[in-house]
């Protein structure tokens, strides 16, 4: 039950607490006096989604908090247990606050809250019915929702539908694959063309390096025989050689040092370097006795550097990204062949979710035919209650070629208004007013089967009046007995029915516009519903007939 209601700086509101009652609580007022400002407060606390623009003008925030009595529905407290929300004397305080640089907050008992778990709540102990949901009638797919509603497989639906999804997904992605198999057919030619190429090369890193040292030194073996030579004669050879040179001069600087400490330091090092002379020139003389030139060999690696020169150009790479593109090629190569296998199992998990969802499917089906004479049952006792006696109902399901992410029927309601009248879809036979008593059927059938504690309907009243209103008054008076009902009503004969009545009117203070929600008593009740009746200009016969049509619902 929603006990209390504080809105603050909304709209037109600057600040009002409203207390409901048990029962049928009705909500009236004249046209853009701002009733609707209480169902948009309920929908903010249901977590629907806003923009600060509703924060009434002037202020930096708004703010809507409800006190809610759960003892009537004990799953909520479990699910709050499991959320770390804690639950005193069967009661909820659910806040939302709204700023205007968007630093908005809700919170449950004190804890802050995601939009998504007032969602959540919402769904348990309140159902709102806005305007636009008479329209909802019209779309067959609301039908097929009201069925599996009334069966309780929606839980197993939302099943389906992940499964549904999941489905789609991997048709989805087997269709990629394939594209991907049809486009890269003709790649698949050219690279296993270009790995061929690379692959006869026989590349390796780091080999033309290696094979252009060996060219240089094969092509110039005669130079390099003869300079080595000559270099051994200049340092060790010839009879004025560089090595006999500073041999000399070591001898000099042995007989100063027998005057001098100071040239026995230069004679060492003239002596170290006739040592290193004597490496370098048996090194040299060495190296030349080796270097022979080889014209076959040079032929060879003449061969090997224009193979590896010719590639280079065609590929546009040098041989390190040549070897890398191989490694590339390769690895694409591979997974075009685990394509197929790719594929053969895509397609083996599509046929097995394909089959699955066929089965499922039919479950939902039977259910869906089992519980379908049951439903147009309890609609067709709501509609005696609300004078419709010879309306009938009935729901047509029909097997589909394809399934949907709903199953494999196409469900519709029928409606026949009168005696002798053939089955027609609803959204083709059914009068506004009619719709009006459809929706607050199916409405009060499903409160029922799932236990909605509050009920809330922004002008149920459609496209109705006089003793159509009056019946409809009395069903919601009559559903108010096990159900907190809230009603934002332009009609009398509705209004006659509360069993706590308010009224919404927008007063002038200063310069500003404000909405006052206030309750009214038995005598404020009359001059309302005598307004309804006759207009702002209340007469004695205008307040006689209120008071008479009060009086006569509650005798």
């Amino acid at each position: 039950m929603l006990k209390e209601l504080k809105i603050k700086n909304l709209i037109l509101v600057k600040e009002t607490t409203v207390m409901f009652d048990k029962g049928l609580n009705v909500i009236t007022g004249e046209t853009g006096a701002g009733k609707s400002v209480i169902i948009g407060s309920l929908n903010l606390l249901l977590g629907e989604r806003t923009h600060n623009s509703i924060i009434r003008k002037g202020e930096k925030s708004s703010s809507v908090c409800a006190v809610v009595d759960i003892s009537a529905v004990s799953s909520i407290k479990g699910f709050l247990a499991e959320q770390g929300i804690r639950v005193d004397n069967n009661e909820l305080i659910i806040e939302r606050i709204l700023t205007v640089n968007s630093n908005n907050r809700q919170y449950i008992n004190g804890t802050a809250v995601s939009l998504n778990l007032l969602k959540s709540i919402g769904k348990i102990f309140l159902d709102i019915h806005g305007q636009h949901d008479h329209q909802s009638l019209f779309n067959i797919d609301t039908h097929k929702n009201f069925l599996d509603w009334f069966a309780g497989q929606l839980p197993a639906l939302e099943k389906f539908k992940t499964e549904f999804e999941l489905y789609q997904s991997c048709i989805k992605e087997l269709g990629n694959l394939k594209e991907t198999k049809r486009n890269s057919e003709n790649d698949q030619k050219l690279w296993k063309y270009e790995l061929a190429e690379i692959e006869k090369a026989q590349l390796n890193a780091g080999e033309e390096k290696s094979l252009n040292e060996q060219y240089s030194k094969i092509a110039n073996a005669k130079e390099i025989k003869e300079k080595c030579f000559q270099i051994n004669d200049i340092l060790y050879d010839s009879d004025q050689s560089v090595h006999c040179t500073i041999g000399s001069i070591a001898r000099i600087l042995q007989e100063l040092s027998s005057y001098d400490n100071f040239f026995l330091t230069q004679t060492e090092i003239c002596e170290q370097i006739n040592t290193l002379i004597e490496e370098v020139s048996q090194e040299t003389r060495r190296h030349g006795d080796e270097s022979e030139y080889n014209p076959c060999l040079l032929q060879e690696l003449e061969d090997r550097i224009d193979v590896l020169e010719n590639i280079k150009r065609k590929f546009n790479k040098n041989i390190p990204d040549i070897i890398n593109y191989a490694d590339k090629l390769k690895s694409r190569l591979l997974n075009e062949e685990s394509l197929d296998d790719k594929i053969n199992l895509l397609e083996k998990k599509i046929e097995k979710i394909h089959n699955n969802l066929l089965d499922n499917a039919d479950i939902i089906s039977k259910k869906r035919r089992s519980y379908a004479p049951k439903l147009c049952d309890k609609i067709e006792n709501e509609f005696k209650r609300l004078g419709m006696n010879d309306a009938k109902i009935q729901v047509l399901i029909e097997k589909q070629s394809d399934l949907t992410d709903t199953g494999g029927d196409r469900v519709e309601f029928l409606f026949a208004p009168n005696v002798g009248e053939l089955w027609s879809p609803l959204r083709r036979t059914a009068s506004g007013g009619e719709i009006s008593r459809i929706m607050l059927a199916l409405k009060s059938t499903f409160a029922d089967a799932d236990n909605i504690p509050v009920m809330v309907f922004d002008e149920i009243d459609v496209n109705i009046g006089g003793e159509t209103a009056r019946q409809v008054g009395h069903r919601l008076s009559e559903l108010a007995k096990s159900h907190q009902i809230l009603c934002i009503t332009h009609l009398p004969q509705i209004a006659g029915f509360a069993q706590t009545h308010f009224k919404v009117e927008k007063q002038v203070v200063g310069d500003r516009t404000l909405t006052k929600i206030s309750k009214l008593n038995r005598n404020d009740r009359i001059d309302e519903i005598a307004r309804m009746l006759g207009g702002t200009n209340l007469t004695s016969v205008t307040r006689r007939h209120a008071k008479e049509l009060i009086d006569n619902i509650t005798e």
